[in-house]
């Protein structure tokens, strides 16, 4: 089994986020161009976590740093950045195809938002996950439809 946190001296696996350069419908004018307010990518992207890098420098460099902080036993790739199952799925299933070719990776986290995702999605992440660890985070935020309106969730 795959241990996430450590506690006396055990090591850990590690997430290290990384950026396809995809964007959100909240962001992107399809719902809003104004985001939500739990998206604010620069309050928890770290410093090498840039779209403009190859998948693979961000996560050399992602556990070049978080080896320096932990003893890590491995990685997850961690698709945080927007609404990871938006826009062009062959550009996503790529980005997920070249991070479980790398060295050390575990498995995947992606993060979305229940609107933007889909059996297709689903089949293609349950197909990772008979190799690999899959985590899916799916951002809901809340059932209150006077909330979701009050922070411009547009789900």
């Amino acid at each position: 089994p795959i241990k996430f946190y450590r506690s006396s001296g055990e090591a850990r696996i590690q997430k290290i986020p990384i950026d396809i350069g995809g964007t959100c419908p909240n962001r992107d004018g399809t719902l809003s161009d104004q985001g939500c307010a739990f998206c604010s990518p620069g309050s928890f992207v770290p410093f090498y976590c840039r779209a403009d890098k190859s998948i693979s420098r961000q996560l050399d460099e992602g556990m070049a740093f978080f080896s320096s902080k932990y003893r890590c036993d491995g990685f997850l790739a961690y698709f945080q950045n927007n609404s990871t199952t938006y826009g062009n799925l062959e550009r996503i299933y790529r980005a997920f195809s070249e991070v479980l070719e790398h060295p050390g990776i575990k498995g995947i986290v992606v993060a979305t938002r229940p609107d933007c995702i889909d059996n297709e999605i689903l089949e293609r992440l349950a197909e990772i996950g008979k190799s690999h660890l899959v985590r899916l985070e799916i951002g809901i935020e809340s059932l209150n439809p006077k909330v979701l309106a009050r922070i411009n969730r547009c789900h």
